[in-house]
């Protein structure tokens, strides 16, 4: 009878350190994650640049949007001449999110209307 209680208990010892050890796997898993994505993610400061009514066409290729948000137009204005997806999505989540949507829109004048006068 007590080799049998042994063995019972031998057995739930052994599941139970199984689980453990399963699931301090999974939480280093996790932490190494968040750990890399947080190492990843650029940090926005509290004070954006306040929006200008217009902007100037820029050259520049932008890959992020800048630590106060200085590059954002420039970036959604890539978009909009290239892949719409960002745009789009941008867009999307804003009018979800605050009723507003994003249209960026060519006024004033291109290099071949100054020629001509325009």
């Amino acid at each position: 009878m007590d080799e049998n209680i042994y063995k019972k208990s031998k057995s739930e010892f052994e599941k139970i350190y199984i689980t453990i050890f399963l699931a301090s796997l999974a939480y280093q898993s996790i932490y190494k994650q968040l750990k890399k994505e947080s190492m990843e993610t650029v940090y926005l400061g509290p004070f954006r640049i306040n929006p200008q009514r217009t902007y100037r066409d820029s050259e520049s290729n932008y890959n992020d949007v800048g630590v106060r948000g200085e590059n954002t137009s420039m970036i959604l204005r890539q978009a909009a001449q290239s892949d719409k997806t960002l745009l789009q999505d941008v867009s999307k989540w804003l009018y979800n999110a605050m009723g507003y949507s994003v249209v960026i829109q060519d006024i004033g004048s291109s290099d071949e209307d100054l020629k001509r006068g325009m």
